[in-house]
């Protein structure tokens, strides 16, 4: 692959804040958020501002066991999503390296009906 065809991936970060109204409005707007009634979790690819705190290291301790399989399951989304993402990707890719294939095959053929009729003198193999 071509470096200016390297893709860049998101990268995501877990945020955290407190459960103000204003909090939880803004996190029902995110695809990834998780509501308790002591904080609000978020899973983005986008940098948060105040109040919203980034959740790792050792912070990442203290996720319980449900904010945990949240997370995971979060994960596992985007997985799938990239994973699908890629085989139709990978399909339309084959499918071109296919064509151009049957294309240089007819060429290829063609140029060898062409010089196996001129070695015979047949002039109805020519173009």
């Amino acid at each position: 692959m071509k470096k200016s065809q390297t893709k860049k991936f998101k990268t995501y970060r877990l945020y955290a804040a407190f459960p103000t109204q204003e909090n939880v409005e803004k996190a029902a707007g995110s695809r990834f958020q998780r509501v308790t009634s002591r904080y609000i979790l978020r899973y983005t690819d986008k940098h948060l501002e105040k109040p919203w705190m980034e959740v790792a290291g050792e912070d990442l301790k203290r996720l319980t066991d449900q904010d945990e399989a949240w997370l995971w399951d979060c994960g596992k989304v985007l997985a799938a999503e990239t994973l699908a993402k890629r085989q139709e990707e990978s399909g339309h890719r084959m499918a071109d390296l296919l064509d151009r294939l049957e294309q240089e095959l007819h060429r290829e053929l063609e140029n060898s009906r062409q010089e196996t009729g001129r070695e015979r003198g047949d002039a109805s193999w020519e173009t």
